[in-house]
């Protein structure tokens, strides 16, 4: 959302379906990998539960999707709160574009909205690779607790290399953020940044 913290992390994370059921539960982390000193405010554990559900929308397929989030800050500066709520909603199409519209609510730590539109296409190469792109560009009304005026949050690309063997995929990625300027964390509004995932599809 804008934020990219100078420095290595580890981003556990898992998603499980429940069936036709729509119903997921999702987990992700992040921790620190470098100057932990310093760095391990951010380190936080995040719980969510989401419904999705397609829809008929003529010839295109719409996708509903709700949830709630719980966050948890393991190292959190005194006298801060160390976990916060969100709820959060959004819609996408299912066409070569993939456009989504999504809005979070976040109620305690942040006390603001969140609205993101993005495109995701996907290019095919070959039988066991996915060229996947992203643009995302999203407005807020909140930062760190303190009242702002509702505009401009931050702009991203993003490029990741799906790589299937079997039920396991490496995944190469990298991204260009350009943030407001009340939120950026360092002296640059823009901030390049690259990574790898290893993924594992246990019912694949």
């Amino acid at each position: 959302r804008g934020l990219v913290l100078d420095n290595i992390s580890a981003q556990p994370n898992a998603n499980l379906g429940f069936g036709q059921s729509g119903v997921s539960f999702k987990f992700w982390s992040w921790f620190a990998a470098e100057d932990r000193e310093f760095n391990n405010v951010q380190d936080r554990l995040d719980f969510s539960l989401q419904y999705d559900r397609a829809l008929p929308a003529g010839e295109q397929t719409l996708g509903l999707m709700v949830g709630f989030s719980q966050y948890a800050y393991l190292n959190m500066i005194e006298g801060m709160d160390s976990s916060s709520s969100e709820v959060y909603a959004g819609l996408s199409m299912q066409n070569v574009a993939a456009p989504k519209l999504m809005a979070y609510y976040d109620f305690n730590l942040f006390d603001g909205m969140y609205i993101e539109g993005s495109v995701n296409p996907q290019f095919p190469i070959n039988d066991e690779g996915t060229l996947k792109l992203g643009f995302n560009a999203s407005v807020a009304g909140s930062d760190y607790g303190e009242e702002r005026s509702f505009g401009f949050n931050d702009a991203r690309l993003l490029a990741t290399l799906d790589i299937a063997a079997g039920p396991v995929s490496i995944i190469p990625q990298a991204g260009l953020v350009y943030s407001s300027d009340e939120i950026k964390v360092t002296e640059d509004n823009q901030q390049f940044w690259g990574g790898l995932g290893i993924k594992y599809n246990a019912w694949q």
